[in-house]
């Protein structure tokens, strides 16, 4: 059967998209000024990095796009090659995460600013909650917008309550287990009163953790973080007033304050880590053009920042 040749011109086509794509910059939706790649080490620079979605190590079947901690520290590591910037300013949108992924990139950015002996100016989207805010911590001056959420500094851990389909269904679960604990967090038994004990001791610590890092960036006493720390919700404004963020201001007013703190001029360019992969770049471009917004994925049996 002879083949048509719009299948071969929709092939050859297809080959050159993909051969391209690989050169393209990382789509960004808010920069404002020149943007340039981290190839270019010539010119004084901000580095930017985005962080967009829940905070985890996998991606989310859930999302068009949704970034993985590797995915993030990558992205920091090609800046750190380029020694013409001069100060960075992490992006962020999230919801929150799971508590080892969102401490491994809090650790990151910090190790970052450490090593290259540059400031960090974190950027408030819609949300920087839980997971999200711990992130921003690491930086050296957070901005946020009067209607940003900011905050949900607690724990959660959580997971579908199936204990009464045995009766109503007839289906059941069958378990072997090596120690009295090992299925601590199963759907399909009430937990004892010995296991509730051993969850909530576990969020406990977790949540310690957290409100330690509060007080520690945010200059903050225990007073103050526990008040702050209950889980809630605030708008910038509110963040400002509780001394959880520095300043109210967008995109560009984060960009400014990074560039005057290091004396760039107002010119300066902006420099944006470029995705390596052709299936990145089309994510983004799915994104771009669909308008969606990533969902939170649920990890039933990982305890998360909320």
């Amino acid at each position: 059967m002879k083949k048509s040749p719009w299948v071969s011109y929709a092939l050859i086509l297809l080959f050159l998209i993909a051969l391209g794509v690989s050169s393209i910059q990382n789509f960004q939706p808010e920069p404002t000024a020149s943007v340039t790649l981290p190839s270019w080490k010539a010119t004084p620079s901000v580095g930017v990095v985005v962080i967009n979605g829940p905070i985890s190590y996998n991606y989310s079947s859930t999302s068009f796009y949704s970034q993985t901690v590797d995915h993030v520290i990558k992205n920091l590591k090609q800046l750190r090659k380029n020694k013409a910037i001069k100060s960075l300013v992490v992006r962020i949108n999230s919801p929150g995460g799971t508590v080892g992924a969102s401490q491994e990139l809090y650790a990151a950015i910090v190790a970052f600013k450490s090593e290259n002996a540059i400031p960090v100016t974190v950027s408030v989207a819609d949300v920087c909650a839980s997971g999200g805010y711990w992130v921003a911590l690491a930086g050296d001056t957070i901005f946020a917008n009067s209607g940003s959420l900011v905050g949900s500094i607690g724990v959660i851990m959580q997971g579908l309550d199936l204990t009464e389909v045995p009766d109503k269904y007839g289906i059941d679960t069958r378990t072997y287990k090596s120690g009295k604990y090992k299925d601590l967090l199963s759907s399909w038994r009430d937990p004892t009163d010995e296991e509730e004990h051993l969850v909530q001791e576990l969020i406990d610590d977790v949540h310690v953790q957290f409100k330690e890092y509060v007080q520690q960036r945010r200059n903050l006493t225990a007073e103050q973080v526990n008040t702050l720390a209950m889980g809630q919700v605030f708008s910038g404004r509110q963040a400002l007033d509780n001394g959880l963020i520095d300043a109210i201001g967008g995109f560009e007013m984060a960009v400014a304050h990074s560039k005057a703190i290091v004396g760039l001029d107002e010119s300066a360019p902006l420099v944006y880590a470029r995705d390596q992969s052709v299936t990145d770049w089309f994510d983004k471009l799915s994104l771009r053009f669909s308008g969606s917004s990533p969902m939170q994925w649920v990890f039933p049996q990982l305890p998360e920042l909320q």
